[in-house]
């Protein structure tokens, strides 16, 4: 039972990898050579939450660092106002308390021109129960 428990995460850990990749290479063709300007991390960038579980609460540690002097604002994608904002700075840093059940996206955004500089994506899986099928009939001995 462990072993498949451990092998369902890293088979979504693999599926979840891909997306964020494919969600990267997207974005940097949508918006072009200003993502590659700023680094953006999220640390820790995964949570599993476990059938008992209704959400994942952790405290993100998110950082930028910009190849120069800049003013930018942090936002999620799915709230409004901004969480934090730096001004002439070339790096920041912000933990951010979070308590979600569904895949959440950072914005990292000039504040002169509210322009999309950077994103990452803090995942949110749901590890699923599943009842597996016994390899023998209960009437056989071997």
């Amino acid at each position: 039972m462990h072993s498949n428990l451990s092998f369902l995460i890293a088979k979504r850990f693999i599926i979840s990898l891909s997306a964020w990749l494919f969600i990267s290479l997207i974005s940097n063709a949508a918006y072009g050579n200003n993502q590659d300007s700023v680094e953006f991390t999220l640390q820790p960038r995964l949570c599993v939450i476990s059938h008992k579980q209704s959400s994942c609460k952790d405290r993100i540690k998110i950082r930028w660092l910009a190849r120069e002097i800049q003013s930018l604002c942090l936002h999620r994608e799915d709230w409004a106002p901004a969480i934090r904002c730096w001004e002439q700075q070339q790096k920041g840093a912000h933990q951010y308390d979070i308590d979600s059940d569904q895949n959440v996206i950072f914005l990292l955004k000039s504040l002169a021109k509210d322009e999309l500089l950077a994103q990452a994506i803090f995942e949110v899986i749901k590890e699923e129960l599943q009842y597996r099928r016994r390899r023998r009939n209960p009437w056989s001995f071997f």
